[in-house]
C-alpha cells in the first residue's frame, strides 16, 4: 500500500491553518480598503451628477427666465435631497 501517514496528513493540515491564520487579516484588509474605497468613488460620482445637474439648470435658467432653480451657490442637505433620492442614506 502506498499513501500519506496520519502524521504527514496531520502536518499538511496545520502548515494549511497556519497560512489561514496568516493572511485571513491581510484578505479582511484589502476587503475593508475597497469598501472604503468604493464609498468615496460613489460620493464623487453623486456629487458630479449634481455638478452636471446644477450645470444643466443654468443653462435653463438663462434661456428661460421663468425657470424656478433649486441650486444655489451653496448646497445644503435638504437641497441634496431634493434633487437626488439618496433613499436612507444621510
Amino acid at each position: 500500500m502506498s499513501g500519506f501517514t496520519l502524521i504527514e496528513l496531520l502536518a499538511v493540515i496545520i502548515i494549511l491553518a497556519i497560512v489561514a491564520l496568516i493572511a485571513t487579516p491581510i484578505i479582511l484588509d484589502v476587503v475593508e480598503d475597497a469598501r472604503i474605497s468604493t464609498g468615496k468613488s460613489e460620493a464623487q460620482m453623486i456629487l458630479g451628477g449634481i455638478n452636471n445637474y446644477c450645470a444643466t439648470e443654468d443653462i435653463k435658467y438663462q434661456l428661460d427666465n421663468n425657470y424656478t432653480k433649486i441650486c444655489t451657490t451653496s448646497l445644503d442637505a435638504n437641497k441634496v435631497k431634493e434633487m437626488v433620492n439618496l433613499g436612507n442614506a444621510e
